[in-house]
Protein backbone atom coordinates (compact mmCIF):
# COMPACT_ATOMS: atom_id res chain seq x y z
CA UNK A 1 0.00 0.00 0.00
CA UNK A 2 1.48 3.48 -0.73
CA UNK A 3 0.11 7.21 -0.21
CA UNK A 4 -0.97 9.15 -2.85
CA UNK A 5 2.20 10.96 -3.56
CA UNK A 6 4.15 8.05 -3.13
CA UNK A 7 2.40 6.04 -5.94
CA UNK A 8 4.02 5.50 -8.83
CA UNK A 9 2.26 5.76 -12.17
CA UNK A 10 2.95 3.99 -15.05
CA UNK A 11 4.70 6.93 -17.14
CA UNK A 12 8.28 6.55 -15.64
CA UNK A 13 8.60 10.54 -16.14
CA UNK A 14 5.98 11.14 -13.89
CA UNK A 15 7.04 8.48 -11.27
CA UNK A 16 10.65 10.28 -10.92
CA UNK A 17 8.62 13.70 -10.56
CA UNK A 18 9.73 16.33 -8.41
CA UNK A 19 7.14 17.48 -5.65
CA UNK A 20 6.00 20.45 -8.02
CA UNK A 21 5.29 17.82 -10.20
CA UNK A 22 2.98 15.81 -8.75
CA UNK A 23 -0.79 15.89 -10.03
CA UNK A 24 -4.29 15.48 -9.13
CA UNK A 25 -6.83 14.35 -11.73
CA UNK A 26 -10.57 15.13 -11.21
CA UNK A 27 -12.96 14.14 -13.46
CA UNK A 28 -15.60 17.11 -14.10
CA UNK A 29 -19.34 16.43 -15.36
CA UNK A 30 -20.41 19.90 -14.48
CA UNK A 31 -22.72 18.14 -11.66
CA UNK A 32 -22.57 19.83 -8.13
CA UNK A 33 -21.05 16.20 -7.29
CA UNK A 34 -18.02 17.13 -9.88
CA UNK A 35 -17.97 20.28 -8.60
CA UNK A 36 -17.16 19.42 -4.75
CA UNK A 37 -14.77 16.82 -6.07
CA UNK A 38 -12.95 19.89 -8.17
CA UNK A 39 -12.93 21.81 -4.63
CA UNK A 40 -11.83 19.02 -2.80
CA UNK A 41 -9.00 18.10 -5.18
CA UNK A 42 -7.70 22.07 -5.52
CA UNK A 43 -7.38 22.02 -1.66
CA UNK A 44 -5.44 18.76 -1.62
CA UNK A 45 -3.06 19.91 -4.31
CA UNK A 46 -2.68 23.06 -2.29
CA UNK A 47 -1.68 20.69 0.20
CA UNK A 48 0.83 18.54 -1.20
CA UNK A 49 2.04 21.23 -3.80
CA UNK A 50 0.63 19.24 -6.72
CA UNK A 51 -0.85 20.49 -9.75
CA UNK A 52 -4.72 20.08 -10.75
CA UNK A 53 -5.55 18.29 -13.94
CA UNK A 54 -9.64 18.47 -15.52
CA UNK A 55 -10.99 16.18 -17.82
CA UNK A 56 -14.28 16.29 -19.14
CA UNK A 57 -15.20 13.07 -21.69
CA UNK A 58 -17.79 13.44 -23.96
CA UNK A 59 -19.54 10.07 -24.96
CA UNK A 60 -18.21 9.04 -28.71
CA UNK A 61 -20.60 9.39 -31.52
CA UNK A 62 -22.11 12.08 -33.29
CA UNK A 63 -21.94 13.27 -36.98
CA UNK A 64 -22.87 16.67 -38.77
CA UNK A 65 -21.62 19.87 -38.75
CA UNK A 66 -21.90 21.18 -35.05
CA UNK A 67 -20.45 18.03 -33.44
CA UNK A 68 -17.54 19.69 -32.48
CA UNK A 69 -19.82 22.67 -30.76
CA UNK A 70 -20.28 20.72 -27.52
CA UNK A 71 -16.68 19.95 -26.94
CA UNK A 72 -15.97 23.31 -27.33
CA UNK A 73 -18.54 24.09 -25.08
CA UNK A 74 -17.12 21.89 -22.44
CA UNK A 75 -14.19 23.38 -23.09
CA UNK A 76 -14.28 26.69 -22.32
CA UNK A 77 -16.80 25.58 -19.05
CA UNK A 78 -13.54 23.65 -18.10
CA UNK A 79 -11.22 26.78 -18.49
CA UNK A 80 -13.44 29.13 -16.43
CA UNK A 81 -13.71 25.96 -13.56
CA UNK A 82 -10.08 26.19 -13.69
CA UNK A 83 -9.71 30.05 -13.69
CA UNK A 84 -11.59 29.74 -10.20
CA UNK A 85 -9.77 27.34 -8.56
CA UNK A 86 -6.29 29.35 -9.60
CA UNK A 87 -7.32 31.96 -7.62
CA UNK A 88 -9.39 30.20 -4.73
CA UNK A 89 -6.04 27.65 -3.90
CA UNK A 90 -3.28 29.22 -5.55
CA UNK A 91 -2.82 25.92 -7.50
CA UNK A 92 -1.74 25.32 -10.97
CA UNK A 93 -4.36 23.82 -13.50
CA UNK A 94 -4.62 22.28 -16.54
CA UNK A 95 -7.77 21.43 -18.28
CA UNK A 96 -8.49 18.84 -21.05
CA UNK A 97 -12.15 17.63 -22.42
CA UNK A 98 -12.04 15.19 -25.18
CA UNK A 99 -14.03 12.09 -26.75
CA UNK A 100 -14.18 8.79 -25.91
CA UNK A 101 -15.44 5.96 -23.69
CA UNK A 102 -15.87 8.01 -20.28
CA UNK A 103 -14.36 4.90 -18.44
CA UNK A 104 -11.29 4.12 -20.45
CA UNK A 105 -10.42 7.47 -20.85
CA UNK A 106 -10.30 8.33 -17.16
CA UNK A 107 -8.62 5.59 -16.46
CA UNK A 108 -6.11 5.87 -19.30
CA UNK A 109 -5.60 9.24 -17.85
CA UNK A 110 -5.24 8.51 -14.46
CA UNK A 111 -2.07 6.31 -15.29
CA UNK A 112 -0.10 9.48 -15.45
CA UNK A 113 -1.85 10.70 -12.14
CA UNK A 114 -0.46 10.41 -8.28
CA UNK A 115 -4.42 10.79 -7.49
CA UNK A 116 -7.64 10.83 -8.55
CA UNK A 117 -10.65 12.31 -7.28
CA UNK A 118 -14.34 11.43 -8.44
CA UNK A 119 -17.70 13.07 -7.04
CA UNK A 120 -19.44 10.53 -5.66
CA UNK A 121 -23.06 11.02 -8.03
CA UNK A 122 -22.87 12.28 -11.10
CA UNK A 123 -24.99 12.76 -14.53
CA UNK A 124 -25.42 12.21 -18.02
CA UNK A 125 -22.97 9.91 -19.90
CA UNK A 126 -20.25 10.20 -17.36
CA UNK A 127 -22.48 9.48 -14.65
CA UNK A 128 -23.52 5.85 -16.16
CA UNK A 129 -20.53 4.39 -14.74
CA UNK A 130 -20.59 6.32 -11.91
CA UNK A 131 -24.28 5.50 -10.18
CA UNK A 132 -25.18 2.49 -8.35
CA UNK A 133 -22.72 1.61 -5.68
CA UNK A 134 -20.71 5.69 -6.05
CA UNK A 135 -17.60 5.17 -8.13
CA UNK A 136 -16.73 1.84 -7.60
CA UNK A 137 -16.31 0.73 -11.38
CA UNK A 138 -13.68 2.87 -11.37
CA UNK A 139 -11.56 2.55 -8.32
CA UNK A 140 -12.04 -0.83 -9.86
CA UNK A 141 -9.77 0.09 -13.06
CA UNK A 142 -7.59 2.67 -11.97
CA UNK A 143 -4.10 1.63 -10.08
CA UNK A 144 -3.77 4.84 -8.30
CA UNK A 145 -5.28 6.03 -5.11
CA UNK A 146 -8.56 7.56 -5.60
CA UNK A 147 -10.45 9.87 -3.25
CA UNK A 148 -14.06 9.90 -3.64
CA UNK A 149 -15.64 13.27 -2.47
CA UNK A 150 -18.96 13.04 -1.15
CA UNK A 151 -19.79 17.03 0.37
CA UNK A 152 -18.49 19.95 -0.26
CA UNK A 153 -15.00 20.87 0.92
CA UNK A 154 -14.97 23.73 4.28
CA UNK A 155 -11.61 23.06 4.30
CA UNK A 156 -8.60 20.39 4.90
CA UNK A 157 -9.77 17.30 6.59
CA UNK A 158 -9.94 17.14 10.50
CA UNK A 159 -10.96 13.94 11.57
CA UNK A 160 -10.21 10.64 9.50
CA UNK A 161 -11.75 7.26 10.28
CA UNK A 162 -9.08 4.51 9.00
CA UNK A 163 -10.43 0.99 9.14
CA UNK A 164 -7.74 -1.62 9.50
CA UNK A 165 -7.21 -5.10 9.80
CA UNK A 166 -4.23 -6.09 11.89
CA UNK A 167 -2.36 -7.34 9.05
CA UNK A 168 0.92 -6.11 7.55
CA UNK A 169 -0.89 -3.38 5.56
CA UNK A 170 -2.07 -2.10 8.39
CA UNK A 171 0.66 0.39 9.44
CA UNK A 172 1.16 1.61 5.51
CA UNK A 173 -2.67 2.19 5.91
CA UNK A 174 -2.39 4.12 9.31
CA UNK A 175 0.95 6.07 8.03
CA UNK A 176 -0.95 7.42 4.90
CA UNK A 177 -4.07 8.44 6.90
CA UNK A 178 -1.66 10.47 8.69
CA UNK A 179 0.23 11.72 5.74
CA UNK A 180 -3.24 12.18 3.37
CA UNK A 181 -4.09 15.43 6.05
CA UNK A 182 -1.07 16.68 8.03
CA UNK A 183 -3.69 18.70 10.90
CA UNK A 184 -6.53 16.19 10.89
CA UNK A 185 -6.79 13.67 14.33
CA UNK A 186 -7.09 9.99 13.05
CA UNK A 187 -8.93 6.90 14.76
CA UNK A 188 -7.61 3.67 13.73
CA UNK A 189 -10.30 1.16 13.86
CA UNK A 190 -10.77 -2.60 14.14
CA UNK A 191 -13.65 -4.85 13.67
CA UNK A 192 -13.17 -7.60 16.67
CA UNK A 193 -14.76 -11.21 15.71
CA UNK A 194 -13.81 -13.76 17.77
CA UNK A 195 -13.37 -16.80 15.87
CA UNK A 196 -14.77 -19.74 19.08
CA UNK A 197 -17.33 -16.94 20.44
CA UNK A 198 -19.94 -18.79 18.58
CA UNK A 199 -18.94 -22.05 19.26
CA UNK A 200 -18.44 -21.35 23.19
CA UNK A 201 -22.07 -19.85 22.80
CA UNK A 202 -23.17 -23.36 21.01
CA UNK A 203 -22.18 -25.80 24.20
CA UNK A 204 -23.75 -22.85 26.50
CA UNK A 205 -20.12 -21.47 28.09
CA UNK A 206 -21.60 -19.20 31.09
CA UNK A 207 -22.09 -15.17 29.96
CA UNK A 208 -19.55 -14.14 32.61
CA UNK A 209 -16.82 -16.46 30.64
CA UNK A 210 -17.71 -15.10 27.50
CA UNK A 211 -17.30 -11.62 28.32
CA UNK A 212 -14.11 -12.46 29.41
CA UNK A 213 -12.84 -13.98 26.35
CA UNK A 214 -14.29 -10.54 24.39
CA UNK A 215 -12.15 -8.15 27.04
CA UNK A 216 -9.21 -10.13 26.40
CA UNK A 217 -10.04 -9.81 22.64
CA UNK A 218 -10.34 -6.56 22.76
CA UNK A 219 -7.14 -5.80 24.77
CA UNK A 220 -5.12 -8.01 22.34
CA UNK A 221 -6.51 -5.70 19.24
CA UNK A 222 -6.08 -2.70 21.26
CA UNK A 223 -2.28 -3.45 22.11
CA UNK A 224 -2.10 -4.37 18.27
CA UNK A 225 -3.55 -1.23 17.28
CA UNK A 226 -1.27 0.76 19.48
CA UNK A 227 1.85 -0.52 18.02
CA UNK A 228 0.89 0.19 14.54
CA UNK A 229 -0.08 3.49 15.46
CA UNK A 230 3.63 4.55 17.05
CA UNK A 231 5.64 2.23 14.15
CA UNK A 232 4.00 5.16 11.71
CA UNK A 233 4.59 8.04 14.27
CA UNK A 234 1.22 9.15 15.10
CA UNK A 235 1.67 8.72 19.07
CA UNK A 236 0.29 12.13 19.15
CA UNK A 237 -2.86 12.54 16.52
CA UNK A 238 -3.86 8.29 15.98
CA UNK A 239 -6.20 6.87 18.90
CA UNK A 240 -7.12 3.24 18.57
CA UNK A 241 -10.86 1.83 18.56
CA UNK A 242 -12.15 -1.62 18.90
CA UNK A 243 -15.80 -2.68 17.64
CA UNK A 244 -17.44 -6.11 17.57
CA UNK A 245 -19.23 -7.64 14.54
CA UNK A 246 -18.33 -8.50 11.18
CA UNK A 247 -15.92 -6.25 9.63
CA UNK A 248 -18.30 -4.16 6.82
CA UNK A 249 -21.26 -3.72 9.36
CA UNK A 250 -19.25 -2.75 12.07
CA UNK A 251 -16.95 -0.10 10.10
CA UNK A 252 -20.13 1.30 8.16
CA UNK A 253 -21.93 1.78 12.32
CA UNK A 254 -18.17 2.91 13.36
CA UNK A 255 -18.60 5.77 10.11
CA UNK A 256 -21.92 6.85 11.21
CA UNK A 257 -21.11 7.18 14.98
CA UNK A 258 -18.19 9.04 14.31
CA UNK A 259 -18.80 11.12 11.79
CA UNK A 260 -15.43 11.60 10.24
CA UNK A 261 -14.42 14.40 7.66
CA UNK A 262 -12.73 10.68 5.66
CA UNK A 263 -12.26 7.32 5.40
CA UNK A 264 -8.96 5.85 4.42
CA UNK A 265 -9.43 2.34 2.94
CA UNK A 266 -7.05 -0.45 0.89
CA UNK A 267 -8.25 -2.15 -2.03
CA UNK A 268 -6.34 -5.05 -2.93
CA UNK A 269 -5.58 -5.41 -6.89
CA UNK A 270 -4.19 -9.36 -7.31
CA UNK A 271 -5.83 -10.27 -10.58
CA UNK A 272 -8.53 -9.53 -13.00
CA UNK A 273 -11.11 -10.86 -10.46
CA UNK A 274 -9.59 -8.35 -8.02
CA UNK A 275 -10.48 -5.42 -10.53
CA UNK A 276 -13.70 -6.30 -10.62
CA UNK A 277 -14.80 -6.85 -7.05
CA UNK A 278 -13.56 -4.25 -4.34
CA UNK A 279 -13.34 -5.79 -0.48
CA UNK A 280 -16.07 -6.07 1.49
CA UNK A 281 -15.06 -2.98 3.73
CA UNK A 282 -14.53 -0.72 1.13
CA UNK A 283 -17.39 -1.24 -0.83
CA UNK A 284 -19.85 -1.23 1.92
CA UNK A 285 -18.20 2.14 2.99
CA UNK A 286 -18.86 3.76 -0.37
CA UNK A 287 -21.98 2.66 -0.99
CA UNK A 288 -23.29 3.56 2.05
CA UNK A 289 -20.82 5.80 4.09
CA UNK A 290 -21.27 9.57 4.41
CA UNK A 291 -17.82 10.49 4.54
CA UNK A 292 -15.55 11.11 1.58
CA UNK A 293 -13.06 8.30 1.16
CA UNK A 294 -9.87 7.71 -0.03
CA UNK A 295 -9.03 3.99 -1.50
CA UNK A 296 -5.64 3.66 -1.54
CA UNK A 297 -4.30 0.59 -3.68
CA UNK A 298 -2.12 -2.51 -1.65
CA UNK A 299 0.93 -2.74 -3.98
CA UNK A 300 2.18 -5.59 -2.42
CA UNK A 301 -1.09 -7.66 -3.30
CA UNK A 302 0.53 -8.20 -6.96
CA UNK A 303 3.99 -7.58 -8.84
CA UNK A 304 6.18 -5.00 -10.12
CA UNK A 305 4.86 -3.80 -13.58
CA UNK A 306 6.86 -6.47 -16.28
CA UNK A 307 7.19 -9.29 -13.82
CA UNK A 308 5.55 -12.40 -13.24
CA UNK A 309 4.14 -13.50 -10.00
CA UNK A 310 7.27 -15.68 -8.13
CA UNK A 311 6.56 -19.25 -8.17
Amino acid sequence: MTTPFEYPPDDASVATATPKQRTVLTVIDFSSSSNYAASRAAQVACEHGATLALLHVLQAGGDGPHRDAPLAAARTQLERLGQQLERQFGVEVSVRATRGDPLREVVEAARDAHLLVIGSRGRNTLAEFLLGTPAERIIRMARVPALVVKREASGPYQSILAPVALSQEAHALVSAALEFSAGADVEVFHALCLRHETALRSVDYPEPVLRRYRAWGAERARKAIERVIEAAGGATRARPAVGYGPAPATALRKEADMQPDLVVVGKRHQSLLADFLLGSVTRRLLSHGRADALVLPILDAYPPRGQGKAA
